[in-house]
Order: structure tokens, then sequence, then C-alpha cells
């Protein structure tokens, strides 16, 4: 009798402790798939943000080539289209500019030449007034400098003015390496292509899948005819 008592409790003994070691097991797989599920919820909320970022970035850079192919040889031109990317793009807070290019788009190609990527926005051309001296013909501006136009810490001064090209393409100009005043606005003669490339780093919210990405977009319009622009 002993013995059927001793063989009972142990049977409910290890019953016991198969059904904690059961709730450890549903504890692990339900805390792995919580991970999981976690996961992918960041991870789905991380790809709309930069999504968001994304076609909020091709808008600036869009609204970036309209307004430059409003303003055409306008010396205005370059200004008028930083501004209006740096507007378009003040509204993700976490996307934080780079740098913005604006560049003679050949056959409408929205595909920045090499030459021009190639160049810091920080360069300095040390050449007489009027020449460019690299192989592409584009502007470089770095994002201190959009949000400068922005703030107002830089004008219209810091552009080119003047309706030539000595008075229109200083050195000491931001504008310098394309200048609005060379650009082609007659049908008689052709009409340029104008293109604007907007890079943007994208700040992450959690850093899980890394802090920042890079976001890039390019548009590309035909200088309007005739356009010269404020």
């Amino acid at each position: 009798m002993r013995r059927a008592v001793d063989l009972v409790a142990l049977r409910r003994d290890l019953a016991a402790r198969r059904q904690r070691g059961e709730r450890g097991v549903a504890l692990l797989e339900t805390a792995i798939v919580a991970l999981m599920l976690m996961s992918l919820l960041i991870a789905t909320f991380e790809l709309g943000m930069g999504w968001r970022s994304s076609i909020t970035n091709s808008n600036a850079a869009r609204a970036g080539a309209r307004v430059a192919s409003f303003q055409g040889t306008g010396y205005q031109a370059d200004y008028a289209a930083l501004l209006a990317v740096g507007s378009g793009l003040k509204s993700v807070g976490q996307a934080s500019i780079k740098r913005v290019i604006i560049f003679d788009a050949t056959s409408g190609s929205p595909t920045v030449p090499a030459a021009c990527l190639a160049v810091t926005p920080s360069a300095v051309l040390t050449t007489p007034a009027g020449v460019n001296t690299a192989s592409a013909k584009c502007n470089v501006y770095s994002g201190a400098q959009v949000s400068g136009i922005l703030n107002g810490s830089l004008s219209t001064s810091n552009f080119g003015t003047g309706t030539n090209v000595s008075g229109a393409c200083q050195y000491s100009k931001l504008d310098r390496y394309w200048c609005p005043f060379t650009r082609r606005n007659s049908q008689a003669t052709g009409l340029d292509d104008v293109g604007v490339y907007v890079e943007v780093s994208h700040a992450t919210f959690t850093g899980l899948f890394g802090s920042s990405f890079t976001i890039r977009d390019s548009e590309v319009m035909q200088i309007e005819p005739s356009a010269t622009g404020a």
C-alpha cells in the first residue's frame, strides 16, 4: 500500500514538473514571437517614415526644377529654386539636406554628371569671372547653404546679379559654376534642360536598422522660352 502511495506521489510530482516545463517553453515561445512581431512593427514604421521622406524629397526636387525652369536666365534662378527645395522639405523633421545640385541636364536626362557629384559644396572657384573649370555645368550647394536661405542668413546678394556674364557670374558668387545668364531660353537657339538633384539624410527613430540612410532624387524640366525670372 505504501509503495502504491509512493508511485502516485511520484506520478503527481512528474506531472507537475512537466506542466511547469511546458509553461516555461510556452513563455519562451511567446517572448520570441513577441520580439519578432515588435521587430516587424518597427520595420514597418521605419519603412513608412522613410517612404514619406522619399515622396517629400521627390516633390521638393520637382518644385525646385519647376521654379528654375520658370526663372530661366534670371539672376535669382538658383536662389528661388533652393528656396523651393528647402521649403518643400521643412515638413519632414527627420530629413536633413546633404546637398542640392542644379545642373545642365543633357537631353533631358535626370542622371547627374559624375563630375558634378564629385564636387563638394565647399569648393571655391578662384579663376576669373565667368570661367567654368568643371567638366560639367552645375552648381553644388550644401544643406547649410539651403538652411541659410530659409533663415535669411543668405540672400540674393550671394548669387549672381547683373545682365552680363562678368556681372552675373563673379567667382565669389554661389551660382558661378553654371551661370543662369548663360542658360539658353530661346527657341531659336535651343532650350536648356535644368535638373535639380536633392540628397537628404533620413534619421531613423529607433536606430534598430541603422541611425540614418540617404535618399536621392532628381527632376528635370526644360527652361521656358524667354524666361528671365526676376
